[in-house]
């Protein structure tokens, strides 16, 4: 994560300006179209109804279009969606072009000194070229007002939207003065920023192994930490929306630390945290200590269970895990998946795994509304929350050997076995690392041994999901998914 945002930082002075002035067509990135999000940035922000809203949306299209930009469509469940205010989750696909999420405030006040009344129009966009943010820009309008009060009633509709119309001329001109110098090949760039498809190992081998390697040396140590929710009572009163509790979790957990105290791990290099103790705070904290002890030749596993989403303003598959004290109206106060491997990687050890059973049964997301922007325009999505662990591997530094295991792909949902049996990726992840004996690689196990018998049983619940309306698979299976840097896939436990 602060290897993507330094390389925004380096390049967000000089983007936009093939999307808002030169219309240069580069073979990827469609830049002669764009879509436009607009998105109450507080609780009590003016509804998309609101008549200035309505305004300043026109002159955004209107300014657009004359810079011969085609405005994507959105559909109405979309605007709905977006309608409801903040907790709503803007995600982009991998083929997402150019896009603009914005919000307007409308203000009235007295004029200081003069018998006058200032009203004003605030637009704050967001623009995007694929999922990487370019900019962060404001136009204001502001229009006074002479008379009686009961006059500048009258006119302030007509004022506001003069207003209106300055701001939204100003932001357009602003971003297209300060990026006009980017070139093709820059956007191009901005664009492949975390653009990478998802691995599915048994439809979809990995990439073959790196002619003769071999796999890594056992480790000295193994530093393990377990992380499991199951009670989300406290996260629903936060949330202020029911999040169902997992029972399978707490067995996923038992079961993954017997497996790894039969592996050899010593008890006091196994960290657990459950329900009260999974807290973001706490979360962090212990990631960052088990960096800090972990030597150049130890291996630092995380396993992590309990539900998961999609993470606000990022590609999809970069999803966040909710833990004990999450709030889906404060989501950016809780760790994504990508700053808990930064946390993780931050270490002498060149050897790390993290291995993920999130999302399931769509858990915490079936409660959020979750907007993609694709190539067509926005969509609601029904992506649920694993992540696509190429998507995170990539963002890694070189010369870590990183792995990172998914139990399902980010439009599938994981399947929660029920207190006795756990996650059904779990029940078989435990048993091909005993069955491993500390020789397999990470490769040999998920190839061989957790993926094809996931995705039979997956499939076989599906198909009675399916008879008895009790459940829905996405795609027909869970399809565990498999990413790694440098050698990583050479793991052995």
């Amino acid at each position: 994560m602060i290897g993507l945002v330094r390389f925004l930082t380096r390049v967000a002075s000089s983007v936009l300006v093939v999307a808002l002035s030169t219309a240069v067509c580069v073979a990827a990135v469609p830049t002669d179209r764009i879509v436009l999000l607009y998105e109450k940035e507080r609780a009590d922000s003016p509804n998309r109804q609101d008549g200035v809203v309505l305004d300043t949306m026109r002159a955004l299209q209107r300014q657009l279009t004359d810079k011969h930009y085609r405005i994507l469509p959105v559909p109405a469940e979309v605007t709905v969606a977006l309608d409801r205010g903040p907790g709503v989750i803007v995600s982009f696909a991998s083929d997402a072009g150019l896009s603009m999420v914005y919000s307007v405030d409308r203000y009235t006040r007295p004029d200081a000194g003069v018998d006058t009344v200032v009203a004003e129009v605030v637009v704050r966009a967001s623009v995007f070229v694929g999922a990487s943010l370019l900019s962060i820009e404001e136009g204001r309008g502001e229009i006074r007002l002479r008379g009686t009060e009961a006059a500048r009633r009258i006119n302030e509709r007509r004022a506001m939207k003069a207003a209106a119309e300055s701001a939204a001329e100003e932001l357009v001109l602003l971003v297209d003065e300060r990026l006009k110098g980017l070139t093709p090949e820059e956007v191009e760039a901005y664009a492949e920023v975390g653009r990478v498809e998802d691995t599915q190992i048994f439809e979809l081998p990995m990439p073959p192994p790196v002619p003769g390697a071999e796999p890594l040396a056992p480790p000295a140590r193994t530093h393990v930490i377990i992380i499991g929710v199951s009670d989300y009572r406290q996260a629903s009163q936060l949330s202020g929306r029911p999040i169902q509790d997992l029972a399978g979790v707490a067995t996923d957990v038992d079961a993954m630390e017997r497996t790894f105290l039969e592996m050899g791990v010593a008890r006091e290099n196994l960290v657990v945290l459950t329900n009260q103790r999974a807290t973001a705070d706490r979360i962090r904290t212990e990631f960052s200590q088990l960096a800090e002890r972990a030597g150049p030749n130890d291996l630092i596993v995380a396993y992590i269970s309990g539900h998961g989403l999609q993470v606000n303003r990022k590609r999809q598959g970069m999803s966040m895990p909710a833990f004990y004290d999450f709030s889906l109206k404060a989501p950016e106060s809780s760790p994504d998946f990508e700053e808990l491997l930064s946390l993780m990687t931050q270490s002498r050890a060149t050897r790390h795994a993290m291995i993920i059973d999130t999302c399931h049964s769509g858990g915490a997301a079936s409660v959020l509304d979750n907007v993609v922007v694709t190539s067509r325009g926005a969509e609601l999505s029904r992506a649920t929350g694993a992540p696509a662990p190429q998507l995170l591997t990539r963002q890694i530094p070189s010369g870590s050997n990183v792995a990172v295991l998914s139990s399902a792909r980010y439009d599938e949902v994981a399947i929660d076995q029920g207190a006795g049996k756990g996650g059904l990726f779990t029940m078989y992840l435990t048993r091909g690392l005993l069955d491993g004996k500390g020789v397999d690689t990470l490769r040999d196990i998920v190839e061989n041994r957790v993926a094809p018998e996931v995705i039979e049983r997956s499939r076989d619940t599906c198909r009675r999901w399916a008879k008895s309306g009790s459940g829905n698979c996405a795609t027909g299976q869970q399809t565990p998914t498999f990413g790694y840097s440098g050698a990583g896939d050479m793991i052995r436990m």
